[in-house]
Formats: C-alpha cells, structure tokens, sequence
C-alpha cells in the first residue's frame, strides 16, 4: 500500500491561479448585451476577481455576482453609485480610444428607455424617486424604461426641469 506522506526530497507543486485581461473574452454585443454581461466584461477586462472587486467598491462579492449574472431581483442605484465610480476610474485602461463613459457602456442610452435609464443610474435614483419628482407613478417610469410609453408633454417638461437638459431629450421623442 503506497504511503500518503509526503518526503523530504519530493518536490511541492504549488497551483497559482491568475487572472489576465486576455481571459475577458470579446466585446460584447452592444446591441443585445445585458447589464451584467458588461459588468463582467469591464472587470475581467480589468484582470480584478470578484473577490477585489467587491473590496474595492463596498459592495458584496454575491451582489456583484447577482449583477453579473443578471440574477439581481431590482438594481438597486446605491449599489452602481459604489461600482460606476470606481469603473469610471479604470475606464480609460480598459478602452483608451474611446471617449465614451462607462454610464454609456453599462446601460446605452439609444432609446428614450435607455437614455432614462442610464441619468437615473447617474443620479442614483431609484424609479420611485424620480416618479416624485416627476409626479407620477413608479409603474409610468417603468413604462417608460421598458419602452412601452412616452412620457406625456408636461411630464416631459418636468423631466428637462429635473435633469437640466438642453435639447437631449427630444432626439427619442
């Protein structure tokens, strides 16, 4: 029977396990990507596991996991205003040719959904917050992200009031 000890002249294998930007895979397609698969590709992009990431920005490995797994029940906007601050930071590393955002890159705002979405996301708002300050129900807002309604002309008064915008929202109207 072979003995499980271990010699003295026997040499140690030691596993290292590393992570590197090349494991990021392709860009994901920015048309059909969902927010968790942009996510995981800016942090694998980064060469940063979970482990760090959620060190880094606050917020707990199973919650970034939910999110990159698109498993997260509601997106709560505490949790991107600690990840979108530090993504913000490393942006440029990632994507040094673009001029782009990583607001953009997480949640592009190519319909008036989107768009909502994504000053929502930068303000950390959640729905029920803007629909205050809209003066409407959470479900117009959801509504309106989903791209099922256009805000009416006075809501989308009161959307330029909030947001301070000059003319931006008219190209999804």
């Amino acid at each position: 029977m072979g003995s499980l000890l271990r010699h003295a002249n026997e040499p140690t294998l030691i596993i290292r396990r590393r992570i590197s930007p090349t494991g990021a895979g392709s860009l994901p397609d920015l048309g059909t990507a969902t927010l968790g698969a942009r996510l995981r590709y800016l942090r694998r992009r980064l060469g940063i596991t979970r482990t760090l990431f959620a060190t880094s920005t606050g917020v707990s490995r199973g919650a970034i996991g939910r999110l990159e797994q698109d498993k997260a029940r509601t997106l709560n906007p505490w949790v991107l205003g600690r990840i979108l601050p530090f993504l913000a930071s490393k942006y440029k590393e990632v994507f040094p040719e673009t001029q782009g955002d990583p607001y953009d890159f997480l949640v592009p705002p190519t319909t008036l959904g989107g768009w909502l979405r994504n000053q929502r996301m930068r303000r950390g708002l959640q729905q029920q917050d803007l629909a205050k300050l809209l003066g409407v129900n959470r479900e117009s807002i959801r509504r309106y992200e989903a791209n099922e309604t256009k805000p009416a002309p006075a809501v989308r008064d009161r959307l330029r009031k909030v947001f301070k915008l000059n003319g931006e929202l008219e190209r999804f109207l």
